[in-house]
């Protein structure tokens, strides 16, 4: 049986390893000159293109979407239309004018039917009215602070993904530098043709994650500028603002809620929303069962036009005109009614159970996501440091590549966590500030 024996290289032995001499210092020195700052910091942009965009704040960016985006476009119909139907709701029935001809004396008639607005009826209808307009106007504000929700979560998942990229590209730049060190190491006899090997499988993946992450971060963009209302065929603005802007705000935000408490459930928008909308269904339900009532019209007129003789002139008429139930006696209509006031009752009491499980949840979640910043901002430039000394020790022949892969994956890892984390409280802020909006 043969027996195969791996030889260590030369630049693997002990001997080898205290005589390697330093070649490639300049390369390695534009490696670490060029090594990606694993802290937080603001984001410059990742592109010179980026220079030509119009740079937007959070600020900005919400007003654009409250002022030009679709749903909120959706949301004042809503409210013109209940403005609508109060105003139909208070509006008096009108006279209806009849006349007719008959050949019996007299011939001639002339009527107007005065049809009574009972006090009962109109009172119930125009205060449920009234109700469903305060709704109205109540899930506009919630639209609203949706919308603002939508736009904050949107700008910091931008953040977010343009951070990424710009962390994955500058690995990539990296890893097609340690492959070229790797290479003239191999070619001065000093790195076997497996570290050449592993170089360039640590490039091509570098590459590949830094064209992925950019894709991501272009598409963040898009959707941040569809939820303004602008085009989103290509990008068209810069994100102004940093992740670090939006942490400063999540903890003031925190230290305010600290300070002022949780306002009371009953001022919550989609508490308050729900109980307009059960008011305005509890008065349609009551306005439907006096429909039933007997609702008289008064009738006046005059005749005249008898050609055998009889009286002369125009002769009075008065009359009281009843409705009769005996086909329809709104029983549907009373059925609809009591089904719309339970879903209304339902939707209440769900909105009062979420309303303060989404606070709790939210400011749970925004002080994990705080404690976790704060352990990774002292691992952050610990990470890069031991980064920088694996490759220096890999060039002083001290150390093998696959460490110098392994701090330099590590330092990768913590500061992606790091902007995962920062995306975290942005996002919980963004739900605090939703779930906390008050009439």
């Amino acid at each position: 049986m043969k027996r195969f024996v791996m030889t260590p290289s030369p630049a693997q032995t002990p001997a080898g390893l205290a005589r390697r001499p330093r070649i490639s210092g300049f390369l390695l020195a534009l490696i670490l000159v060029s090594a990606p700052a694993y802290a937080p910091a603001s984001a410059q942009g990742t592109a010179a293109a980026e220079q030509s965009l119009r740079p937007v704040t959070v600020a900005e960016a919400v007003s654009a979407a409250l002022a030009n985006g679709a749903r909120v476009a959706v949301g004042r119909a809503d409210t013109a239309v209940a403005r609508a139907q109060l105003a139909i709701a208070g509006a008096l029935p009108n006279p209806v004018l009849a006349g007719s001809y008959t050949r019996s004396a007299p011939q001639l008639h002339a009527t107007i039917d005065l049809p009574f607005d009972l006090p009962y009826l109109r009172n119930v209808r125009v205060r449920g009215a009234r109700a469903a307009r305060r709704a109205a106007d109540l899930r506009f504000e919630l639209t609203r602070a949706e919308v603002r929700y939508d736009v904050d979560t949107a700008y910091a998942a931008g953040l977010a993904a343009r951070s990424r990229a710009e962390l994955s590209a500058e690995s990539a730049r990296n890893g097609d530098s340690l492959l070229t060190l790797v290479r003239q190491q191999r070619d001065a006899g000093y790195a076997s043709e497996l570290d050449v090997e592993l170089a360039q499988i640590n490039a091509g993946q570098q590459l590949n994650v830094a064209e992925t992450d950019s894709l991501a971060a272009t598409q963040a963009l898009l959707t941040l500028q569809n939820l303004m209302g602008l085009p989103a065929e290509r990008p068209s603005i810069a994100l102004a603002d940093s992740l670090d802007t939006l942490i400063a705000a999540a903890r003031g935000l925190t230290e305010r809620q600290a300070l002022r408490g949780s306002p009371a459930v009953a001022t919550l928008l989609p508490v308050a929303a729900a109980g307009a909308e059960f008011e305005s269904r509890d008065l349609a339900l009551r306005l439907s069962r006096r429909r039933g009532a007997l609702v008289p019209a008064l009738q006046f007129g005059v005749e005249g036009r008898d050609p055998t003789g009889g009286p002369k002139g125009l002769l009075p008429i008065i009359g009281l005109s009843i409705p009769l139930p005996l086909f329809n006696r709104y029983g549907g209509e009373i059925a609809y009614a009591e089904a719309g006031r339970r879903r209304a009752a339902a939707e209440l009491d769900a909105a009062r159970r979420d309303a303060g499980a989404a606070i709790a949840a939210a400011q749970r979640e925004i002080a994990q996501a705080q404690r976790r910043l704060d352990r990774e901002r002292s691992l952050l430039q610990t990470a890069r440091d031991v980064a920088r000394k694996a490759l220096i020790a890999y060039h002083e022949g001290a150390s093998a590549l696959p460490a110098v892969l392994q701090a330099q994956q590590s330092a990768r890892d913590t500061f992606a966590q790091y902007i995962s984390d920062a995306l975290a409280v942005a996002k919980a802020a963004a739900a605090i500030r939703l779930s906390t909006a008050t009439q």
